[in-house]
């Protein structure tokens, strides 16, 4: 997994959000289900995802879940994509599951055009596409009420919810050639 605070569950990193059950990956209890490593922290831009990610071997399927703080810093959708590409390069996995971004409540459109890029990109570099953030979205692009947490985040709930859409396309994806992530 390399993310951002929607990976940590808004718990700081990837360690502190699956020790305190935050995270969406803390939600994925199966057997065949096997974290290898990972790096992800809150406010986390793809840029310092890219320089901080390190070589993990053996990684079967690497999760992306980033680019929500890339426009407030700066980065357009173009260097995003590219911050994404040079992280699988260092990550070299047998496949990628790219991820959408969760809503952005006062910005809807941002998020929206993002996944529209992300999605185009998982289908030039052969990736995987999830929207594990679709159940939690309402027509328009904002979050549903029940899972709105602070406009970019979601609950525990919501975090279950993308943990069990995840799981299912990472299935999927190890069950095609892998089985560590």
């Amino acid at each position: 997994m390399v993310g951002d605070s929607n990976t940590t569950g808004l718990s700081g990193t990837l360690e502190n959000g699956i020790a305190a059950g935050q995270s969406w990956v803390a939600q994925l209890h199966e057997p065949w289900f096997v974290v290898v490593g990972g790096w992800a922290r809150d406010g986390a831009s793809t840029a310092l995802m890219a320089e901080q990610v390190e070589p993990l071997p053996d990684v079967d399927v690497l999760v992306l879940m980033g680019g929500t703080n890339d426009p407030p810093v700066g980065i357009g959708q173009e260097e995003t994509i590219g911050n994404l590409r040079r992280i699988v390069d260092v990550v070299h996995p047998d496949a990628v599951v790219l991820s959408s971004v969760p809503p952005v409540q006062t910005v809807p459109k941002r998020a929206t055009d993002l996944n529209a890029a992300l999605q185009e990109t998982a289908v030039q570099a052969h990736w995987r596409f999830a929207d594990p953030w679709a159940a939690l979205r309402v027509p328009g692009g904002t979050w549903a009420p029940p899972y709105l947490r602070d406009g970019i985040h979601t609950n525990t709930a919501g975090y279950a919810l993308v943990g069990q859409a995840l799981r299912d396309v990472i299935r999927g994806t190890a069950d095609a050639g892998g089985a560590s992530y």
